[in-house]
């Protein structure tokens, strides 16, 4: 005889236990008229994962323990699984809890801490081993099930103890990534009991990265996924469901739902969203997903135009807000910038011998200024633009385009940029994002209708070589690899070899001291950068390397090694 599972994935709000728990009885009553055994639930469910300093506060934590008692007293015939804090001893530990018939009747303690990326379990909580399993009985019949919190999936001293388990009950917070899509698969391919995988969905926070759950709770037989709930970001509860869901739209369905909720759980007052829609390919795609995300009623658009935009742009701008039926706002900001250069005058600075620059980031900071000045009038908050490549290079005048609420694209390459406007002119069934905006690439060319510019100049375009540095940048974010590996491969000539290789030959860094010059170049501008990167809004965290809680830098300059040095004088003698 087998046991009927329930699997409740829980959009878990941060910091709202009466709102998680109200869920989770509404699921419980669902679990007990459809006859189910047992209802699984989240991690840290009852108050969310990331709360930061909150989990020193005692009395918080009183709240979150509060609530164990009126979840066990839903547990009248059914077994109930769920996440929460336990303390003992004023020690705190992340945990499992098991109840039934009104009783908790076991606890498992999370048993390995995690300590990277975006988690910092070490500062608040404790780990403590134990045997995992307890036994559930029905009709005379016993039934040995674990509880496996987080990541001790992953850990083979835990897993273990587990080969005598009929069942395996994995409650998980993981956030989503592009990088660990299939990690879960791979691991649980290896066991034999049966794995009932139950994960958050929605959205929580870090403070410095928006960090979205996709859900994805999933059934296991034999380390074949039998049974899969939706991924879309969204709360569901299933007895057993199967989605056979595209991940042609993972990441669009995440960055939409990201602004859905972020604008839900931290807004609350369903504020007009702000965005300089400036005919770029960014503000381009990120006025789409506002559009698809909130309505094209609370999207305001604003085309803050200067002497050196083109028409080709400005038609950009207005081409998308009838095709999006949001609302724009054309205009110039000429002549405050001609007052700016005026008030120079006045101070001593004589504006024709300032560089160029001076007036290129004066001219981004106006927008900052004017589009601050627009929020304030709708009684609504700003949406950032910049992708990962400009956060990287600081490629964003601070106080100018930095600004924002929230910056939906800061952990996305320009590349996948690309792809994403094509998935929105595919779901839309229309150009929104315009074609002459994205690239043709041939075999042995990059051919640009309008070529990526800030339009802050005569003749000005973005100094990034697309491709190439996308795949750079990527690289010098992972944790896993130093720029000594990139020169390495460089040196043997496995780097020509690859993928990207053919880039590289583009953009003639195939050349050895144009190759060191570049890469030089890439290095000082994602160092120089850093302040700025500190000042950005929270980003929405789409892989394992996102500036913010997940890529932690200090403000500095350091030593190259005496590797880089050895390999950088090879590679110019090449």
């Amino acid at each position: 005889m087998t046991l009927k599972i329930a699997l409740g994935q829980l959009l878990v709000e941060s910091g709202h236990p009466s709102v998680n728990v109200q869920k989770m009885k509404n699921m419980i009553a669902q679990a007990k008229e459809d006859g189910v055994d047992i209802i699984v639930f989240p991690q840290m469910c009852v108050g969310g994962y990331f709360l930061a300093d909150k989990w020193y506060s005692s009395e918080w934590r009183k709240e979150l323990l509060f609530y164990n008692e009126e979840i066990a007293g839903c547990s009248d015939g059914i077994g109930v699984v769920w996440g929460n804090i336990y303390e003992e001893n004023n020690i705190v530990f992340d945990a499992g809890y098991y109840a039934h018939n009104q009783e908790i009747t076991y606890i498992q303690p999370k048993q390995n801490l995690q300590q990277t990326g975006v988690y910092n379990d070490g500062r608040y909580l404790t780990s403590q081993a134990s045997n995992c399993a307890f036994v559930f009985e029905k009709d005379r019949q016993q039934h040995i099930l674990g509880i496996v919190v987080g990541d001790d999936l992953y850990n083979d001293k835990v897993m273990e103890r587990l080969v005598a388990c009929d069942y395996i009950l994995h409650i998980e917070s993981k956030p989503w990534t592009l990088d660990d899509e299939n990690k879960k698969d791979e691991r649980v391919a290896t066991l034999l009991p049966k794995v009932y995988s139950v994960n958050a969905a929605g959205m929580q926070n870090t403070g410095k990265n928006i960090v979205m759950f996709d859900g994805k709770s999933c059934v296991y037989e034999k380390g074949i996924r039998v049974c899969t709930l939706r991924d879309d970001f969204a709360e569901e509860y299933a007895v057993c469901d199967y989605y056979d869901h595209s991940k042609k739209y993972k990441l669009l369905n995440c960055l939409v739902r990201a602004i859905q909720e972020f604008d839900r759980q931290i807004m609350g007052y369903n504020p007009k969203w702000i965005i300089g829609l400036s005919g770029g390919l960014d503000s381009s795609v990120t006025a789409a997903l506002l559009t698809m995300a909130l309505g094209s009623e609370r999207v305001c658009g604003y085309n803050l135009a200067t002497k050196y935009n083109s028409q080709k742009t400005k038609d950009n701008a207005q081409n998308e807000a009838d095709a999006l039926g949001i609302k724009i706002r054309n205009g110039y900001i000429s002549d405050i910038h001609k007052a700016t250069t005026e008030t120079m005058h006045i101070y001593g600075y004589n504006d024709e011998q300032m560089p160029t620059l001076v007036h290129e980031n004066i001219q981004a900071r106006i927008r900052g200024n004017v589009l601050s000045t627009f929020s304030q009038i709708e009684n609504g908050v700003i949406m950032n633009n910049g992708n990962k490549i400009e956060v990287a290079l600081g490629y964003a005048t601070l106080y100018g385009d930095s600004i924002g609420a929230m910056s939906p694209l800061g952990d996305l390459t320009k590349v996948q940029l690309f792809e994403l406007s094509r998935q929105i002119n595919m779901k839309f069934e229309k150009e929104i994002i315009p074609e002459r905006l994205l690239p043709v690439v041939t075999e042995n060319e990059l051919l640009w209708e309008m070529a990526p510019s800030a339009e802050l100049k005569d003749n000005q375009y973005d100094p990034m070589k697309w491709f190439y540095h996308d795949w750079l940048i990527s690289k010098l974010t992972d944790s896993k690899c130093n720029v000594e590996d990139i020169m390495e491969s460089y040196l043997d000539g496995s780097l020509l070899q690859s993928e990207v290789g053919r880039w590289i030959k583009h953009y003639h860094l195939d050349e050895p001291k144009a190759f060191i010059d570049d890469l030089e170049w890439v290095l000082r501008q994602m160092r120089i950068a850093i302040f700025k990167r500190i000042q950005m809004p929270p980003i929405v965290m789409v892989t394992n390397s996102a500036y913010g809680s997940n890529h932690l830098e200090i403000q500095g300059t350091w030593d190259v090694t005496r590797r880089y040095q050895e390999l950088k004088e090879k590679i110019l003698a090449m």
